[in-house]
């Protein structure tokens, strides 16, 4: 059994106040993918809408799901096969990006982040919560386990929250417990080689 994704949910795997401020499941999936160009072992994939580039292993499958009122966009990088935002995978990656976080929840996107973060920490204490900066980026991390059918599945959540733009990236990316070792080394490769526009 494989775990769904909601692209318009919180962190954690029930939805909160995050939905009403992320793309909304009423989003339709961009009909055909951007250009890829090879980088090794790793395919990127242009995100226009969000002026960034996403680094994608050889194989895996891309869903672009365009906001209808243009405040952000949501992303699926998956081992398994993806269609739509209700198909379910079970190692893989989700971004959703939210722009104008102060006009739609009244917040700094690191507050933002940082609110989200709290929330789930109050139904999970063993949920810790890591700080970092990559100027212009503040970086909030945090990592579930979750009981699955198939044993556990890993949730690492990671907010990058741009308050000088009122950007604010929340990239999701999970796997089955049991494949850690690889599922590490893709997501620090993942991470490492995709591209965020710091004036976005």
């Amino acid at each position: 059994m494989s775990v769904t994704v909601a692209l318009a949910e919180s962190p954690s795997p029930s939805a909160s106040p995050a939905a009403t401020a992320q793309p909304s499941p009423t989003a339709t999936p961009v009909p055909s993918s951007p250009p890829a160009s090879n980088t090794g072992d790793f395919v990127e994939k242009k995100c226009e809408a969000i002026k960034t580039t996403l680094a994608m292993p050889k194989g895996w499958f891309f869903l672009e799901l365009k906001n209808p009122d243009g405040n952000g966009a949501s992303y699926v990088l998956s081992k398994e096969k993806v269609s739509n935002e209700y198909d379910s995978f079970k190692t893989g990656m989700t971004l959703n990006v939210i722009k104008d976080v102060i006009g739609q929840v009244g917040m700094k996107p690191s507050e933002y982040a940082k609110s989200l973060i709290e929330q789930d920490q109050e139904k999970d204490n063993n949920s810790k919560m890591q700080t970092s900066e990559e100027t212009p980026f503040k970086i909030f991390k945090t990592t579930q386990t979750i009981d699955t059918d198939d044993g556990k599945l890993i949730m690492q959540t990671l907010f990058k929250a741009n308050d000088q733009t009122g950007t604010l990236y929340h990239f999701t990316w999970q796997y089955p417990q049991k494949e850690e070792a690889m599922a590490t080394e893709i997501w620090a490769e993942i991470l490492k080689r995709s591209k965020l526009d710091p004036a976005f």
